[in-house]
């Protein structure tokens, strides 16, 4: 079953712990200005590096391209409820645009 990842666009950066196949991850979301465009970090609970700024695009698996044995063995993917061609902004971040982890 598909676990909806908790976003929140109240703040431009914040982190969290979660648990994904009985491993327990820390993720950090942020948005760069720059760029116009959500980006995630992926660190293991101790807070070693895994991934870092990964693009929050949607239409795309987000860990399937890499190998680490520390990554969760199911996939992250962005989805947009209300148009899936719009990608996640300052706007519909977490209202429409949602983080998904869909296990194996």
């Amino acid at each position: 079953m598909a676990i909806e990842i908790p976003l929140r666009k109240d703040v431009p950066s914040y982190s969290f712990r979660i648990d994904l196949d009985g491993t327990t991850y820390t993720m950090a979301i942020h948005y760069n200005e720059r760029m116009d465009r959500w980006a995630m970090d992926f660190r293991t609970e101790n807070n070693e590096d895994i991934l870092i700024g990964i693009p929050l695009l949607l239409g795309t698996s987000l860990l399937a391209r890499f190998r680490d044995s520390r990554l969760p063995d199911g996939d992250l993917f962005m989805i947009n409820i209300e148009d899936e061609t719009v990608e996640g902004n300052r706007d519909n971040f977490s209202v429409n645009a949602k983080l998904i982890y869909e296990p194996v």
